[in-house]
């Protein structure tokens, strides 16, 4: 299971990385894509909707798979709703961000909140990270983000 859970995960990532690599390389490329916009925010609609058929796809593939007796907690559908326009939110933001700042920039910057929150939301809230020197562990890694971040800016200027 282990093995399955680091394939998962680099295949994820991968796809989390390619994710808005299409938008970025038309914004970045418009000379070979007359007609095109150098504002991000045109590509949002189209990278949502494509998002949405291929949810739906393999959400069809799931209850096609579960002979038409998919398993759905209720109790779940307005967090993952909720977290899904956040998602969203941030998602056209990062898409902003490329089309402004350029991938290189942008990525790095955008990456560093959710990785403190979500570190944040383990010690305050879930409580799976604790001890003395998980904290300074965290510590020292969210002040090592949080100086890459002004070195990232500063590169820029």
């Amino acid at each position: 299971m282990r093995i399955i859970g680091y394939i998962l995960a680099i295949v994820s990532g991968l796809f989390f990385g390619l994710n808005v690599s299409p938008t970025t390389y038309i914004t970045q490329h418009l000379d070979k894509f007359p007609g095109a916009k150098k504002n991000g925010l045109n590509y949002v609609f189209a990278h949502f909707t494509g998002i949405l058929l291929t949810s739906f796809f393999y959400y069809v593939l799931y209850i096609i798979g579960k002979r038409n007796k998919p398993h759905l907690d209720v109790q779940s559908v307005l967090p993952a709703f909720i977290s899904g326009i956040m998602w969203g939110i941030a998602q056209a933001a990062l898409i902003f961000a490329n089309a402004i700042l350029g991938q290189a920039i942008a990525f790095p910057l955008v990456s560093v909140g959710p990785a403190v929150v979500a570190g944040l939301w383990s010690i305050l809230y879930i409580k799976d990270i604790c001890g003395l020197r998980n904290y300074l562990i965290f510590a020292v890694g969210t002040v090592v983000r949080a100086v890459a971040c002004v070195l990232i800016a500063l590169s820029d200027a």
